[in-house]
Order: structure tokens, then C-alpha cells, then sequence
């Protein structure tokens, strides 16, 4: 099987569905509160970055002594801790 033919087979399972950009976008303004969860939130940029210090974010530091960075599971390491610490 060559690469093409597989590259082929594969897109053939892919499905766009049709996204209504502008709608989603002025959904997200009417429903996004400017002043939300004012640490995390930037409205200004559209980012929300999380505090792994409150309990209704979910995410969590890196396990490791010291690490502050941030990891989508509690008592988890980064990668590159994971990668010095094996």
C-alpha cells in the first residue's frame, strides 16, 4: 500500500460539518460574561488561562517539588519531568 493510497482512505473518512462562525461567534458574546472568573478570563483576548489553585478549574500543577507547570490530571508530572523522572 503506498502512502498516497492511505493518505487517500483516510480523508475519505473525514466529515466536515457545516459551522456557522459568525453564529458561534455572537453566541459567544451575548453568553460570555465579560467580567467572568476575572483571574482567568481575558475577554479582551478571548483566553482563558485557569487557576489550578480553585477548585472549579480544572486543572492541576505538575507533582513534581518545585514544577508550577500545569497538567490536566492531579498528582501527574509534565513532560519534561516525566522525561528527567522516569
Amino acid at each position: 500500500m503506498t502512502v498516497e493510497l492511505t493518505a487517500a482512505r483516510v480523508e475519505s473518512r473525514v466529515v466536515t460539518l457545516p459551522v456557522d462562525r459568525a453564529g458561534w461567534m455572537a453566541w459567544l458574546i451575548e453568553n460570555t460574561e465579560p467580567d467572568w472568573r476575572p483571574d482567568e478570563w481575558d475577554a479582551a483576548n478571548w483566553l482563558f488561562t485557569g487557576d489550578p489553585d480553585k477548585d472549579e478549574t480544572a486543572i492541576w500543577r505538575c507533582n513534581s517539588a518545585g514544577c508550577h507547570v500545569a497538567v490536566r490530571a492531579t498528582r501527574h508530572l509534565c513532560r519534561s519531568c516525566y522525561e528527567q523522572f522516569p
